[in-house]
């Protein structure tokens, strides 16, 4: 399964037997489709990569800050139709 962020990030998907869970095998990132003006174009993390693939249970987000670990978790959240402040099914964080 691919789910898609505005058009620049996909998520790669796998489906699993455990209470039909999903977990995230990858991400693809498509620089050239964001808009010109774009927060994600300052990060340098995201200026030199086009996939990341996670092939273990747990992944590690490291980096100084500013480098770019939040915003890339909350754009997956968002493709995969969480609330990307957190929260749980019954109660979400807004900062609107």
């Amino acid at each position: 399964m691919i789910l898609e962020y505005r058009f620049y990030l996909i998520l790669l998907l796998t489906e699993i037997n455990i209470m039909n869970q999903q977990i995230i095998q990858g991400v693809r990132f498509h620089p050239d489709q964001m808009e010109e003006g774009s927060y994600l174009r300052h990060i340098n993390a995201f200026q030199h990569f086009t996939q990341l693939s996670f092939s273990k249970p747990i992944t590690f987000f490291v980096g100084e800050n500013g480098s770019g670990k939040s915003t890339l978790l909350q754009a997956m959240a968002i493709a995969s139709h969480f609330n990307p402040e957190g929260g749980t099914r019954n109660y979400h964080f807004s900062t609107y």
